[in-house]
């Protein structure tokens, strides 16, 4: 007994997705594996996290760990974070993934790279000053 077709999965996007609850588990991971986090706050169908998708798979930024929330700006998550407009990505400052900061650049390849890639080599630099 074949039930009619099938409606065909959403597609996924690059991103992991979050909302308020499940970010708490995501960034606790990130705490546990000592990881810097991206944070996109981007509708659906926006272009920041297919951007974000292709570098999360560079090198120098795969110990990064990415997140999206389609949440607008009156969401728990954006204003906890102070979240003024969206799109939006926040990434975590001074090796400590809870402390995301809202990137203030230009949504834009080059700049969102260098930033990510600054925050994965402060954790870095972190993790060898602990092991002293």
């Amino acid at each position: 007994g074949g039930g009619g077709p099938r409606p065909p999965p959403k597609p996924r996007g690059p991103l992991e997705m979050v909302d308020d609850r499940s970010f708490k588990q995501f960034l606790d991971d990130a705490v546990k594996t000592k990881r810097p986090v991206v944070l996109v706050f981007a509708p659906e169908g926006n272009s920041l996290p297919a951007m974000l998708g292709k570098l999360k798979d560079k090198e120098e930024l795969k110990k990064a760990k990415f997140a999206q929330s389609t949440g607008d700006k009156r969401s728990q998550l954006a204003r906890k974070y102070k979240v003024k407009n969206t799109p939006a990505v926040l990434i975590s400052t001074r090796g400590e993934p809870t402390e995301l900061r809202v990137f203030e650049g230009k949504l834009e390849e080059e700049y969102l790279e260098r930033a990510i890639g600054i925050a994965v080599r402060s954790n870095t630099k972190k993790e060898k000053k602990e092991e002293k």
